[in-house]
């Protein structure tokens, strides 16, 4: 990247009922911050999302959509960070499991999650809470998950029945049925150990095991053999992809397709590019593919179409999973294999450049928790938050929102492993509290490429000088360049040992982005 610049109990699917809009002039404790005496973190999980707008309901429906998928993230993180520091302890179909039926989420869905809204009708500004009783929630998603291991043992047994029968079409579309009701269960699963505040692998067997006869897998591979396809390429694959959906997904609404990430990682490869563009084009003529996500008003009725693959043998094993934005319900996934050999013979590269360096510093990055601290700080870029894919010249701008007066420290991760300080105390004054702030200079996309992050670090206190250094990479000189060990930058300022420097508490969220030529 060129870094100089051109200048309540329901098992119904009550995901969320507001509890009201809060009309009096005194805010809530938990606006801002998004923590309230009220509900306590021992026993409430909460999300926290803010909007602005001229339009009161599209604000009010955004930072819905914005607590929605900050409760969800809190879900999605801790699972993230159990597959990767607790992945010894984990049997291979257990690991399997979770990465198969979590690593491609955008949103979790929540059940009988209620939410709290607040509208600043002065600053034109909307909050919301929503809010997760966890003894609640334990009973629910138990229920629930019985629920669909029941409707999984009667769909395979209908699949038999018509299988022997030699209704060939009929077992397929049955056994098809059972592939997002895997994705919730499975998904339940790694909710449930959360909540228990246990590891994602910690008893992941004694939880329904044996309620459930056969694998999503087994039974993708019962179909193969039943319709004896034989997938050769990317196109057989995109083509097996829509034939699955067709057959799950009923009420269809505008879908945008994402590129696939890397194994369980957040990030894309030439590979992700390549395969999004085969599936955006089969699935055109079958369903209302869009470019986007649409406009708050708009988005209701949208899904986004998510996928991870790993290499598996000699196969490349893709995973795709529809997920409706509002609810995060899931209606339709699909699981298909790929010859490695075919893909790689194209010269398709299914790692990015620098993949051992983004691996070390996703590790390092990924926090432990989702930090919860009376700065609320919101970030992302001109382009968008996920899987990213961003070309040689692409522009690219980025975007801050906080909640309170204070400074900010910006380091962008090379896909060389450089950090580069972009600012070290840019202030955001009282004015811009609330607000979407676009921080100064326009980039441009240039060499290295491979993965890069962009990452923000917010304190109410300036930050101490760091050591840095300059350098010329690929002919373009950096002079800010982040001389400190980062792995130990991170231990102190996420507040895991003391020093004086940092006593003052410190937030940070990061952004990926894949850079290609």
């Amino acid at each position: 990247m060129r870094r100089f610049l051109r200048t309540g109990i329901c098992l119904s699917y009550l995901f969320f009922h507001p509890l009201g809009v809060y009309a009096a002039a005194q805010a809530p404790d938990w606006i801002g911050s998004g923590k309230s005496a009220q509900y306590p973190a021992s026993c409430y999980v909460t999300g926290y999302g803010m909007a602005e707008g001229d339009n009161e309901a599209a604000r009010l429906e955004n930072a819905v959509q914005k607590a929605r998928a900050d409760l969800s993230a809190k879900f999605i993180v801790k699972i993230q960070n159990s597959i990767y520091i607790n992945e010894a302890e984990a049997s291979g179909k257990a690991r399997s499991e979770y990465r198969n039926t979590v690593s491609a989420q955008t949103q979790i869905k929540m059940i009988a999650v209620d939410v709290l809204q607040w509208d600043d009708r002065h600053n034109r500004t909307a909050h919301a809470l929503a809010v997760m009783d966890i003894e609640k929630a334990l009973t629910n998603y138990s229920m629930e998950y019985e629920e669909l291991a029941g409707k999984i043992r009667d769909l395979v047994k209908l699949g038999e029945e018509a299988e022997s029968s030699g209704n060939i079409r009929k077992a397929v579309d049955f056994y098809r049925g059972t592939f997002p009701l895997f994705i919730e269960a499975g998904e339940i699963k790694a909710i449930l150990q959360v909540l228990r505040g246990k590891s994602a692998f910690g008893e992941l067997e004694s939880l329904g095991e044996d309620d459930i006869p056969v694998s999503q897998y087994e039974l993708e591979s019962r179909i193969g053999r039943l319709l004896i396809e034989k997938i050769t390429d990317a196109r057989d694959a995109a083509l097996s992809i829509k034939e699955t959906l067709k057959s799950q997904w009923k009420e269809r609404t505008p879908l945008v397709i994402d590129p696939l990430r890397c194994r369980d990682t957040d990030f894309c490869s030439q590979f992700s590019n390549y395969f999004r563009d085969i599936l955006r084009n089969e699935l055109a003529g079958e369903f209302k593919v869009i470019d986007s996500v649409p406009t708050v008003k708009d988005k209701t009725g949208v899904s986004v179409l998510t996928g991870n693959y790993w290499v598996a043998g000699e196969n490349i094993r893709i995973i795709v999973v529809v997920t409706v934005l509002k609810s995060g319900s899931k209606p339709a996934t699909a699981m298909v294999d790929i010859p490695k050999a075919n893909i790689e013979k194209e010269g398709i590269s299914l790692e990015p450049r620098n993949y051992l360096q983004a691996m070390e510093d996703y590790k390092l990055l990924l926090p432990g928790d989702v930090i919860s601290g009376d700065i609320f700080l919101e970030v992302w870029t001109s382009r968008g938050v996920k899987s990213l894919i961003l070309k040689k010249d692409d522009p690219l701008e980025f975007l801050v929102r906080v909640n309170q007066p204070c400074y900010l420290r910006v380091i962008y991760h090379l896909a060389n492993g450089v950090r580069y300080l972009l600012f070290n105390n840019y202030y955001i004054d009282p004015s811009k509290v609330n607000r979407a702030v676009t921080l100064p200079n326009r980039y441009l996309i240039s060499a290295p490429f491979g993965v890069e992050r962009f990452q923000v670090f917010a304190s109410v206190k300036e930050f101490p000088d760091v050591e840095t250094r300059s350098a010329v990479i690929d002919g373009v000189t950096y002079d800010t360049i982040f001389a400190e060990d980062f792995g130990d930058y991170l231990l102190v300022s996420r507040g895991i040992k003391k020093d004086d420097r940092y006593i003052t508490p410190i937030v940070d969220k990061f952004i990926t982005i894949t850079t290609m030529p």
